[in-house]
């Protein structure tokens, strides 16, 4: 208070507290809080989710008078894969273990009996929400004639050499026999 009984508010400011992403509380790990950095009390940032991830509710962050923003209510949920979204799907494989994947999550492909895998069965789900099965090749077992189980001395299995899984041979019987099937 001066002589003449006023104040001089000429030297006082009251500047806002400034916000920083690093003050994020709870901040969920799949988020970009970059837009919060420098942010003053009552200004607010977006929070950007990462690539796979969809945010749950608005992403809108308010820098407060204690200068901290709160993130409790942000969360970048996981892109859902499905089996159905399998991307050049083996038909001898089942890819049931690929339900209900999220992004970054694996899955294995089991082959159909009779069948073995080329390679990995393991699949991840993508930023998409997709998985490529391009790479998984369920390949069907290679029969022999000589692996007839209990074959007829009088039958020729030469046919049945090279078939694979789910194919069909001719036998073929020696001279004055027949075929009974």
């Amino acid at each position: 208070c001066d002589a003449a009984g006023a104040f001089d508010a000429a030297t006082v400011a009251c500047e806002a507290h400034t916000c920083q992403a690093a003050a994020v509380a709870s901040p969920d790990t799949n988020g970009n809080y970059g837009d919060c950095d420098g942010k003053v009390t009552a200004e607010a940032c977006t929070v950007a989710c990462a690539a796979g991830y969809t945010p749950n509710a608005t992403l809108s962050l308010l820098c407060d008078a204690a200068g901290a923003f709160d993130a409790a209510t942000v969360a970048c949920e996981a892109h859902t894969c499905q089996a159905a979204a399998v991307a050049s799907p083996d038909t001898n494989g089942n890819y049931g273990d690929c339900d209900g994947k999220v992004t970054a999550e694996a899955c294995t492909v089991a082959c159909a009996a009779g069948y073995t895998a080329n390679a990995t069965l393991s699949l991840l789900c993508d930023a998409a929400g997709a998985f490529d099965a391009a790479t998984v090749a369920c390949e069907a077992h290679t029969c022999q004639a000589a692996a007839v189980a209990s074959p007829d001395t009088n039958g020729n299995y030469v046919d049945c050499d090279g078939k694979l899984t789910a194919q069909t041979c001719t036998v073929a019987c020696a001279a004055g026999y027949t075929a009974n099937s």
